[in-house]
């Protein structure tokens, strides 16, 4: 399965939102990272977007691992973030009994 995280951050911010990534743990075993992916929107800041597989086994784990590591953003002025799990199309056939 795929989990999703969102991330903006004021221009102003990001510096210290770098600080604190370099000193987080790493990531578990049982989440494969693709990015973290960076674009900027004028008026808005830097948008970052992270790409998680992870087997559904681990999902729950997962998502309380990255809800977890969010928080030690919190008090970072203008951080928002979201967290978003994506279903493999069959997954969405079969609870629409499609399949």
């Amino acid at each position: 399965m795929i989990i999703m995280t969102h991330v903006l951050i004021p221009t102003a911010s990001a510096k210290e939102l770098g600080k604190r990534v370099l000193e987080l743990p790493a990531f578990p075993d049982y989440l494969t990272i693709i990015g973290p992916y960076l674009y900027s929107v004028e008026g808005e800041g830097i948008h970052s977007i992270d790409i998680f597989e992870v087997d559904k086994s681990r999902m729950a784990e997962a998502l309380e691992f990255l809800n977890n590591r969010h928080v030690a953003f919190f008090d970072i002025p203008g951080y928002t973030y979201g967290i978003n799990t994506c279903l493999e199309a069959i997954e969405g056939l079969k609870m629409l009994g499609l399949e």
